[in-house]
């Protein structure tokens, strides 16, 4: 999958929020996505094929999971075609943004030492900063309208990462920086345990994935 702060979260979502064991499985993160992409994807999958099917050099790949990111329906359904259904991209824009819980932000943040000067961080400073800052350019990209400004519309296209970036500075007021991995595990465990529903369309695409050593 896309990188380093997937490889320690997806295990959790699946033991945590399905139930569903590895069973010797490997989740990996990808060294450089790009790879997969342009003028040379054909190559790049034509050569992990010959090296995971050659003598054990590296374990056959069930699947690749990726970012939506910015790619449009067409390239992402080419890439899809291309890896004979071995790439498969997330729902939502990033992994990010399964995450943006008011309620997990502000456990983890109230977690931090010398996050809050005032105390425990609470969900309503979480939401009250999301309310400001929701629809700004600088995390969708372009304006929306608005009578296309949905909580899902907003939850699948906005830059997660530079919401948490930027919410960690402010609230913070600098004094602590979102860690993507460390942060971002934490807020996986925080929804693991408390609000599973919100991992569990990103969880059944990993369970597709690993559905797959059945039929390989």
């Amino acid at each position: 999958m896309e990188g380093p702060t997937e490889e320690p979260c997806y295990p959790l979502i699946l033991e945590r929020v399905m139930r569903s064991p590895l069973l010797g499985t490997k989740i990996l993160g990808v060294v450089q996505t790009g790879d997969f992409e342009g003028k040379h994807t054909d190559t790049i999958l034509e050569i992990y094929r010959r090296l995971s099917e050659g003598r054990g050099l590296l374990p056959p790949a069930i699947g690749f999971i990726f970012d939506r990111e910015d790619r449009d329906k067409g390239t992402r359904k080419d890439l899809e075609r291309r890896s004979d259904g071995k790439v498969v991209f997330t729902k939502r824009r990033m992994y990010e943004n399964y995450l943006l819980n008011p309620h997990a932000i502000a456990a983890v943040a109230s977690e931090i030492e010398r996050f809050s000067e005032g105390g425990d961080v609470e969900p309503e400073d979480i939401n009250r900063w999301l309310e400001q800052h929701r629809w700004d350019r600088r995390y969708l990209g372009k304006e929306v309208e608005e009578n296309s400004q949905t909580e899902e519309t907003w939850l699948s296209d906005v830059h997660g990462a530079k919401v948490l970036n930027d919410m960690f500075q402010e609230l913070s007021e600098a004094r602590v920086l979102y860690d993507k991995v460390v942060h971002g595990t934490a807020l996986t465990r925080w929804l693991c345990d408390n609000a599973p529903d919100d991992l569990r369309g990103l969880a059944g695409l990993i369970e597709d994935r690993l559905e797959r050593r059945v039929s390989q």
